[in-house]
């Protein structure tokens, strides 16, 4: 079996990523890596409060003060993420998990890149939801996208609008709730702005 070389590098990159990443609080946890002739290993801390996505799907809307704490938390990891030169670029439901205590915890480096801050990168990879509009025209892009994602990850867990649609989310109308704070309205609405 013949595998590019380009695989190779991005396997390499996804655990030196998630070995860089250990210590954060948001981050899960992945102690440890092994290979076989054909296949990588990873293994982390076990999760059991289960996907975000779930959650979501279980309670429609959540919580403005839950949503509160879970843009705070990712924030924080994405954060941390682009002061150590990675790029995520797939933020998304299904890639934040719940730890015993409630707490988001970010997996899943496979389309993490090393990327130094400031600087630009072209490949399109993520999930098309969450895509921001520069990666789905294909124009060079920085880490401002991992923000656009987390905006749509927002307003999913404000509006209850969860996997009901597969076109990314900037073509589609903000939808407000009646139980929205105008903070929440803002922050939403500047979360969803195009990355500049």
């Amino acid at each position: 079996q013949i595998i590019s070389e380009n695989a190779v590098q991005q396997v390499k990159d996804e655990v030196g990523i998630q070995s860089m990443c250990g210590h954060n609080p948001f981050i899960v946890n992945c102690p440890f890596f092994w290979q076989s002739r054909k296949q990588l290993f990873i293994v982390s801390d076990f999760m059991t409060g289960g996907e975000l996505l779930e959650l979501c799907q279980s309670y429609g809307l959540l919580p403005e003060e839950l949503v509160r704490i879970y843009v705070a938390e990712i924030s924080l990891a994405i954060d941390f993420l682009h002061n150590a030169g990675v790029i995520y670029r797939d933020l998304k439901l299904e890639n934040i998990l719940l730890d015993e205590d409630g707490h988001a915890q970010l997996i899943d480096f496979g389309l993490a890149k090393w990327l130094k801050y400031g600087s630009r990168t072209t490949t399109i990879c993520g999930t098309r939801q969450y895509m921001a509009p520069e990666v789905v025209s294909m124009e060079p892009y920085g880490h401002a996208v991992d923000w656009w994602s987390l905006g749509v990850v927002a307003c999913c867990m404000l509006s209850g609008q969860v996997g009901t649609n597969k076109q990314n989310y900037f073509s589609l109308p903000l939808i407000f709730t009646d139980v929205m704070s105008v903070v929440a309205r803002r922050t939403q609405t500047s979360l969803y702005l195009k990355p500049v």
